[in-house]
């Protein structure tokens, strides 16, 4: 789908909540104009940390959509006065005023969507490939992104077209995660009455890709929430999405650098992430990734390690061998 369908796809979602009687003001656009300073924010973060594809394009494409989606905003704000003023005169105040809060979140996700398809809109004739998505249903519903496959080659960045499978470090994890469901949700004992769920998205080790998908975990749950919240209800009662179990956390990705980036992206919408394999010493911050936690040392902590080593066998001289590569050793930097 290139940029410019899933754009008009989005505003037409947004449009179609408003018209189940949300309710939006003048002063509501403004507000959600304002937005674009979290998004702003957030590129400097990203870039701060790292300086991937996926901040370069936040940044560059912030300006350019604002107007759009802006106007895009207004346009539904008054396709909604009508069932605005009919939800008002039937007394249901309080449901206006929730609609009225969550409306920012969902021009938000669809402005991030925006930016990371924008690309596809300047004369791509390919747009990124359709993703494969494993599902296991459950009462509560694990996200995960696994690199499934390799990074997209040189020539295939700007579809997103990922490599190879990677067997050892992408399908053995995928199927790592299912066994360990299916062990948990077989014994009686751990978690009686509730079984656990998953929905696993490839990473492609890229973060543009990562990106993408960490979106559309944040779609799932943020219209889950508004459905329980009975938000997104037409007025004959029924519900205007498809029902979805929420996210409750994201395991992955495996790099640092793309962690960091998801990450600054989930903690918007207050969505736990654990790593299994980002050992970046950024991530320890908890002042700027409040909801990343991890299942492994940090680079920090493995070099002190090795150093207790070397100081219990009263070692005096070390040799540290590591592959060389455009982004230096972490680990043998912190020895």
């Amino acid at each position: 789908m290139s940029g410019r369908l899933f754009y008009e796809a989005g505003t037409l979602q947004v449009q179609q909540s408003l018209s189940c009687g949300s309710y939006l003001t003048e002063p509501m656009v403004k507000y959600c104009v304002s937005e674009w300073h979290v998004l702003q924010a957030l590129a400097r973060e990203s870039e701060r940390h790292h300086r991937g594809p996926a901040a370069v394009l936040l940044a560059a494409t912030t300006a350019s959509i604002a107007a759009t989606s802006a106007l895009a905003a207004a346009k539904a704000a008054t396709k909604a006065q009508g069932a605005c003023k009919e939800l008002l005169a039937k007394g249901t105040r309080l449901r206006a005023r929730t609609c009225l809060n969550s409306f920012p979140k969902m021009v938000l996700l669809l402005i991030l969507s925006v930016l990371l398809l924008k690309e596809d809109v300047r004369g791509s004739a390919q747009s990124s490939e359709r993703r494969v998505v494993a599902h296991m249903p459950g009462d509560i519903i694990i996200g995960a992104l696994f690199s499934v496959h390799h990074q997209p080659t040189v020539d295939k960045v700007h579809e997103r077209k990922c490599g190879a499978v990677r067997e050892q470090y992408g399908i053995q994890r995928v199927e790592a995660m299912l066994h360990t469901l299916e062990r948990i949700n077989s014994d009686p004992n751990l978690l009686p009455n509730i079984t656990l769920g998953c929905e696993i998205r490839d990473s492609c080790w890229h973060s543009a890709v990562a990106l993408e998908q960490s979106i559309e975990f944040i779609r799932d749950s943020l219209i889950s929430s508004e459905e329980e919240e009975g938000l997104v209800r037409c007025v004959d009662g029924s519900s205007s999405f498809r029902s979805k179990k929420p996210i409750v956390g994201v395991i992955g990705p495996g790099s640092s650098s793309v962690a960091i980036q998801v990450q600054n992206l989930l903690q918007l919408f207050n969505i736990p992430q654990i790593a299994y394999s980002a050992t970046s010493m950024d991530l320890s911050d908890k002042t700027l990734f409040k909801y990343f936690m991890r299942v492994v040392p940090s680079d920090a902590q493995q070099a002190r390690a090795m150093v207790d080593i070397v100081k219990r066998y009263n070692w005096t001289y070390v040799s540290a061998v590591h592959t060389e590569g455009e982004i230096p050793d972490p680990l043998v930097e912190n020895l």
